[in-house]
């Protein structure tokens, strides 16, 4: 069963007519499992992709390798050896099916840190990519 729900306070209520009706099938006093997961918002997924490109363009990258430095540097890889024993890094992917809103925030704040205090580059270079999302949601 797939329904919307919405967190307010320390429970968790049904926040469509569809899942409301979802909601009243659920058997009262069973426990249930359940596999939480928050849509990623479009403006903040361009607001990445704009980031790596900004990041890209200065360093004379495309915005796909910034991606994989940083899945990589967050430690969001996986690693293989082929049958010479060489080892492999592949970077995970952050499509949607793969990564949910929770996670890809989570991902947005590691990034941070790493553009910031290990690539060493300075917030300001992108203030205005912030400026605009902000303005954006408002």
């Amino acid at each position: 069963m797939k329904l919307w729900l919405r967190k307010v306070g320390g429970a968790l209520y049904p926040d469509r007519d569809e899942s409301v009706e979802a909601f009243a099938d659920i058997p009262s006093g069973k426990p249930l499992f359940c596999e939480i997961k928050q849509p990623r918002s479009q403006k903040f997924d361009g607001l990445f992709w704009a980031l790596c490109h900004r990041i890209g363009k200065g360093i004379g990258k495309d915005a796909k390798w910034v991606e994989e430095s940083l899945m990589i540097e967050t430690g969001r890889f996986t690693e293989y050896k082929d049958l010479r024993g060489h080892t492999y890094i592949k970077p995970d992917s952050i499509a949607h099916h793969k990564m949910d809103g929770l996670e890809f925030r989570k991902f947005w704040e590691e990034c941070l840190v790493v553009i910031y205090d290990k690539w060493g580059l300075d917030p300001k270079t992108f203030a205005d990519l912030f400026r605009e999302t902000a303005d954006e949601h408002r």
